[in-house]
């Protein structure tokens, strides 16, 4: 329990007073899962508040018609919706907090009284940043509320109120508002997952990642030194508990000193980017990590998921980043553009894309896709994948409906609303439609005429990466990759320990179907395999012309 001084205060007084008793609404959908509304308390607000510009004597006159008082605040409930399914416990915003409004403030009494702890939530979604629906996620120390949560918002909706712009430009009425939220978003910092899309079940798509709270360590030193994209560890000591005065500044300055004293600040600080947030395709290197084989070649190591997956490409172009995991079919591209990226690594050495139908549904072969609507995601590589498997069968896209259907592969495909999806994993679909019941087939892209490919790869900016660091890091890596190919249940158990989120039955399936994939020679480059490729691209008019391999990847040990 999370004691601030409202509850100190709370509990002093139900000495003499009687318990309140908390109202809610509670529907139950069955299978464990259920859907509460509890109440945050109220708010007052003065009619002009809603009203806007109204005439005086129109709004009194619609207020008088419902019983209301047109002189007096309209008192409006503050109310926040928990959802819970027996593995998570979502609450989509969390109310006005306590510096609002004095009527405002109650949603953790609320979620006590319905045996809800603060560190049983785990994701926090704010719909806007509103006072009312943002302003309760620091509680009275401004730490998080919910420390074992992941915090998600719209990306556009973060950025806009964290542009202190905003301040100036909402309306002096409102200016509290912009002002209330950039400093709770601020303290929040990179807890706060903005623009994080659903899909992958997928632990790649909405993962949030991380485990999705991202309540990283701000408090704990680490070693390595990883952003990891899951609930961070407690804090050493609540703020309420640490020394106080003088005796906490000293605390803290010896604390600092020796943090600066220890060994492992030696080490040279490397920042990998991942593709999206931590799943069981990122294997190697979160065991690497956990068993230490980073720290033995002389690397910290900060690990960091993306909000966006398109970039962590461009965050290693730009210089901002040393590494990033990839994809192979989309390097080809941004290397077309002029995007200075080489290949250092390799991660995942097949594909892991396929055309994916149900298994007794209307899609036997190929040629049965005739007339039949596929779903994607990502438009130009996937097309061009289509077109090839098409073709196999005499088909072309034009004998086809595409149907855009965003992230949300494997769920319209059961829904029936398209026939077969192209850009599904197979470690992950496949698994995700049995867990749901449905049964899936793939047709694996690279047994339907195209090119095998590297599905995940390192990427480097060739002008200003350190190869010595980067040969380094794929050494331990490498050992990883060859310690989960001999121990696949240990390997399996260190890479879920790292996260509780890790733990259920997809991402368990998932491993048994991605090890095996794990490139045991990270370093080494199949140069054949890069050219076949860009001339795959090539032909099919995605890039003007077909680039040498050496503009496109390297095997860092044959320099």
């Amino acid at each position: 329990m999370i004691l601030t001084r409202r509850r100190f205060l709370a509990a002093a007084s139900a000495l003499a007073l009687p318990r309140r008793i908390w109202a809610g609404t509670e529907i139950d959908l069955g299978q464990g899962r259920q859907i509460l509304s509890l109440s945050d308390g109220h708010l007052e607000l003065p009619p002009a508040f809603i009203f806007g510009d109204m005439p005086e004597a129109e709004r009194s006159a619609i207020l008088a018609a419902h019983g209301l008082d047109p002189a007096g605040p309209l008192v409006a409930p503050c109310n926040v919706t928990l959802l819970r399914d027996g593995t998570n416990t979502v609450l989509f915003d969390v109310g006005a907090g306590p510096d609002f409004q004095p009527g405002a403030g109650d949603l953790a009494d609320a979620l006590a009284a319905a045996g809800v702890a603060p560190g049983d939530v785990t994701h926090v979604l704010f719909t806007h940043g509103h006072p009312d629906h943002l302003w309760g996620v620091l509680d009275d120390f401004d730490e998080p509320m919910f420390p074992q949560a992941r915090h998600l918002i719209g990306g556009p909706e973060a950025e806009y109120w964290r542009d202190p712009a905003t301040a100036e430009t909402i309306g002096a009425a409102r200016a509290a508002f912009a002002a209330g939220a950039k400093r709770r978003l601020d303290l929040l910092g990179d807890l706060v997952e903005p623009g994080r899309r659903t899909g992958r079940g997928r632990l790649r798509r909405g993962r949030l990642r991380r485990r999705e709270s991202l309540c990283r360590g701000r408090h704990r030193r680490r070693r390595p030194a990883v952003r990891r994209p899951w609930p961070r560890p407690h804090p050493p000591f609540p703020r309420a508990l640490a020394p106080p005065g003088g005796d906490r500044m000293k605390h803290l300055l010896t604390t600092a000193a020796l943090l600066a004293a220890a060994p492992a600040l030696a080490n040279d600080q490397m920042t990998l980017m991942l593709d999206w947030f931590v799943n069981p395709d990122h294997g190697p290197i979160l065991v690497a990590e956990e068993l230490g084989y980073f720290a033995e070649a002389g690397l910290d190591v900060e690990i960091i998921a993306p909000a966006d997956p398109s970039d962590p490409p461009k965050m290693v172009a730009a210089g901002r980043a040393d590494l990033a995991v990839a994809y192979q079919p989309q390097l080809h591209l941004q290397v077309a553009e002029g995007m200075p990226l080489k290949r250092v690594g390799t991660l995942i050495a097949t594909p892991l894309n396929c055309l994916l139908v149900m298994q007794d549904g209307p899609v036997q072969e190929i040629a049965d896709l005739k007339g039949k609507k596929i779903g994607f995601s990502v438009a130009g590589v996937e097309e061009a994948v289509l077109g090839q498997i098409l073709g196999q069968a005499g088909l072309g896209l034009g004998d086809v409906e595409l149907v855009n259907v965003n992230w949300s592969l494997s769920p319209a495909l059961m829904a029936g609303q398209v026939d077969a999806v192209i850009g599904a994993y197979r470690n992950f679909e496949l698994n995700q439609m049995e867990i749901e019941g449905a049964d899936g087939r793939c047709f694996y892209v690279e047994e339907e005429g195209l090119p095998t490919y590297d599905e995940l790869i390192y990427v480097a900016n060739p002008e200003t990466m350190d190869a010595g660091m980067i040969q380094r890091f794929l050494g331990a890596t490498e050992k990883a990759a060859q310690f989960i190919v001999n121990h696949p249940e240990d390997g399996w158990k260190l890479f879920s320990g790292t996260a509780k989120e890790l733990q259920d039955e997809l991402n368990e399936k998932a491993w048994a179907d991605t090890w095996p994939r794990f490139s045991v020679t990270p370093a080494g480059l199949d140069a054949g395999r890069y050219k076949r490729f860009e001339a795959f691209l090539h032909e099919a008019g995605l890039i003007a012309e077909a680039k040498p391999v050496s503009d496109i990847a390297i095997d860092l040990g044959a320099e």
